[in-house]
């Protein structure tokens, strides 16, 4: 699967990038709080949890479909960020694969997740009660 003569056509690059470690192009653009102004004025990003200037910054970002990357210390608001990016790929209909390197990072997530109402959403494969009969019935559900 890893072979690059097996991968489907990535017209972006960005499974390139993944798997090979390189950085995307980089531009420089207008400070988070100009771009949340300028996309909350032309097309409002819906959230299930508050997200501040930058994280609304982030959320337009990726609903206009450019890819990024969101790192920052804890306490920052990236958890809350990845659950209204995983909710507004939900409703409109899309399917999100979430990984982390951390459990408490799934975990949290999950929790937020439950929280705004969309824990039957996730199917959890990394859960040590993980099984294969639950992760088919969760499928079936």
């Amino acid at each position: 699967d890893l072979d690059p003569a097996n991968w489907k056509p990535d017209p972006n690059g960005l499974l390139e990038r993944l798997l090979s470690g390189k950085d995307a192009p980089h531009r420089d653009l207008p400070p988070d709080d100009v771009i949340a102004d300028e996309f909350h004025l032309s097309a409002p990003v819906p959230v299930v949890h508050e997200a501040d200037s930058s994280q609304t910054a982030v959320l337009a970002r990726a609903n206009a479909g450019e890819d990024l990357v969101v790192q920052g210390p804890p306490g920052t608001g990236k958890t809350q960020t990845i659950t209204n990016l995983i909710a507004n790929a939900i409703g409109t209909g899309k399917r999100v694969l979430f990984v982390a390197e951390k459990m408490a990072a799934l975990n949290a997530a999950r929790e937020k997740l439950e929280i705004a109402g969309l824990l039957e959403f996730c199917l959890e494969l990394h859960s040590h009660k993980a099984t294969p009969a639950a992760a088919l019935k969760a499928l079936q559900a």
